[in-house]
């Protein structure tokens, strides 16, 4: 847990102060406030449709209710009805004259006192078949207009007991009707009961309510609605989504978005099913609070945003003119701006930072001054070695002693001394010419091949040596910093080889990899013990000025390399004690 805190404070330290400032404020308020009114919306939305649910679910349960009383009272009435004695008279007698008939449906007052003691009835009639009654009040002659109507051949059709259908063409105050027919034993004619429902009755029940109702029967055909423009018509609901733990779910009506819940119910005596449903237009108002909330969050959320922003703008702008600053400063440029505002802590530190500007300047005059006596003392020095060194040989004297050598060697067939002695020469004259600062690949490989049959010729069996070289490698258009070569090989001869009596062999490979001169030198002498690897390699992975190690030539060529190509390249070194070594030189592929 403790590395991981120190890797998140390692990471964060790497963060400039303006992005670290705002990523704080992101995470410990914008975060926490987001997280805080995620919750707060989402538990705001979900009471507002509880609440709404629950006032669908109770008018649509009220209505529910209403309708299965009315339904239940107009069927129990047109049961009385139907079987009054009476009426079956009225309905099976054959009159003679028109004022008997009038006379029985003055003295049948039962529709009547069904029609006046209960409110939720606005309307009973009967329609009789029989020819010898006439049409007046409650009661009418079943005509050929009339079973070509709708409602007659809907009441055809089906054989049940009641049948319930929806019409406006026998009352303005009913749209439901509950149609009996009634039929006599041992005659051909029949009477049809038609019982209306108030719609007074039913907009009473709704009269308070938020929500709209619609009551329609199996065919779609809304026979009442809170909203009268959809009487006679087909309630369209288009289901979008179920709603989880409610009554009521969401459905597409009118291009917008409503709660609605149905529920059925069965007419007594009869195949066919009310729909109760109850629309709510909550949805749409609940969604604009949650938006009205949620635009308040983001208000009350981004100003203080806008504010920290604003700040840590300005702020790091300050900071960045003091790192500009001392960036100047640490580029050797002490002329910094002297207009800086503000007296806070990034103020103090500039003035102080200008007093020590001050400072600095008059040390690095002293520093100067001591410097430049000091060059001049070491250049002198320079001169009186280089004046001694000078002295002491001439190149010219060794190469006219070393030739004369070989020669008196060639004239008593001493062959191979004679090539000894050659070798030294070339190997003496490319230590004293080479001064530049490159050579080419095939110069340093001659160099060291030179060397190699030196050292073979002063060993013999006991070294080997074996030089491979890329075949698509162009040594002499192959640039490098010469004597990089020999001193690892030389290392390998007095360090690998001191214990070995035979059967010593060093290996050079020369390719190219990914755009880099790859040398390897490999021998199979004593290698070098793992605690001390790992010294060298540690030694080697950096550039040193100071060197205390038995491999100084291997630092030397390291740090030749490092100076003069970069800190990439340089030597990397393998090594299995008592199996041997391998050293691989890394530089970048240069033509001349």
């Amino acid at each position: 847990m403790r590395l991981f805190l120190n890797n998140i404070s390692k990471k964060l330290n790497n963060i400039y102060l303006k992005k670290k400032l705002i990523f704080l404020y992101t995470v410990c308020a914008v975060v926490p406030i987001a997280v805080l009114s995620i919750f707060l919306l989402k538990e705001t939305k979900e009471r507002l449709l509880a609440l709404s649910d629950s006032q669908i679910q109770s008018n649509n349960q009220t209505n529910r209710s209403m309708l299965m009383s009315v339904t239940s009272l107009a069927t129990s009435v047109s049961k009385i009805i139907a079987s009054d004695n009476d009426l079956l008279k009225i309905i099976s007698t054959d009159y003679k004259n028109q004022n008997d008939v009038y006379t029985a449906y003055r003295n049948f007052t039962l529709l009547n006192e069904f029609s006046n003691n209960h409110v939720e009835i606005t309307d009973i009639r009967i329609y009789i078949s029989n020819p010898s009654v006439a049409s007046s009040g409650r009661y009418y002659l079943i005509t050929e207009d009339i079973k070509n109507t709708d409602w007659y051949r809907t009441l055809s059709q089906n054989h049940t007991e009641i049948t319930w259908i929806h019409t406006d063409s026998f009352s303005n105050d009913a749209s439901l009707y509950l149609m009996r027919k009634i039929t006599i034993p041992n005659s051909d004619y029949y009477a049809i009961l038609a019982i209306g429902i108030s719609n007074t009755y039913l907009s009473l029940i709704n009269h308070d309510q938020l929500q709209s109702t619609y009551l329609s029967l199996d065919d779609g055909y809304v026979f009442y609605s809170t909203d009268k423009e959809y009487i006679g018509k087909v309630l369209r609901l288009y289901p979008l989504k179920n709603l989880r733990n409610y009554f009521s779910s969401l459905y597409k009506f009118n291009d917008r978005k409503i709660l609605a819940m149905e529920s059925t119910l069965n007419a007594f005596s009869s195949k066919q099913t009310f729909h109760i449903t109850t629309i709510s237009n909550d949805y749409h108002q609940i969604m604009q609070t949650l938006i009205i909330i949620s635009v308040i969050i983001v208000i009350v959320t981004l100003v203080p945003l806008f504010l920290f922003v604003t700040f840590s703008n300005r702020y790091s702008s300050r900071l960045l003119i003091v790192r500009e600053q001392m960036h100047k400063i640490a580029r050797g440029d002490l002329k910094i701006e002297d207009n800086f505002l503000g007296t806070d802590e990034l103020g103090q530190l500039f003035q102080d930072m200008k007093v020590t500007i001050t400072e600095i300047q008059e040390l690095h005059q002293r520093i100067l001054k001591e410097q430049k006596e000091k060059d001049q003392i070491a250049l002198r020095q320079q001169k009186t070695q280089f004046d001694l060194l000078s002295s002491q040989i001439n190149p010219h004297f060794l190469f006219n002693t070393l030739e004369t050598i070989r020669m008196h060697a060639l004239l008593a067939n001493q062959t191979e001394l004679n090539n000894i002695i050659f070798k030294l020469g070339q190997t003496l004259r490319y230590s004293l010419e080479a001064k530049g600062t490159t050579t080419t690949l095939n110069n340093e490989l001659k160099h060291l091949e030179d060397y190699l049959e030196i050292q073979h010729f002063r060993f013999q069996d006991k070294l080997n040596y074996s030089i491979q070289v890329h075949p698509n490698l162009k040594l002499e258009n192959i640039s490098i910093i010469p004597f990089i070569l020999q001193p690892i090989v030389e290392n390998a001869v007095m360090h690998g080889f001191s214990t070995k009596k035979k059967g010593g062999m060093i290996e050079i490979n020369v390719l190219i990899r990914n755009s880099n001169l790859l040398i390897s030198i490999s021998d199979n002498g004593c290698g070098i013990p793992q605690d001390r690897l790992e010294i060298l390699k540690k030694e080697l992975s950096s550039y040193k000025d100071t060197i205390e190690s038995s491999h100084i030539g291997m630092h030397n060529v390291n740090n030749r390399i490092k100076l003069y190509y970069g800190n990439e390249y340089g030597l990397h070194i393998e090594s299995i004690e008592g199996k041997g070594t391998i050293v691989t030189i890394q530089i970048p592929y240069k033509e001349v």
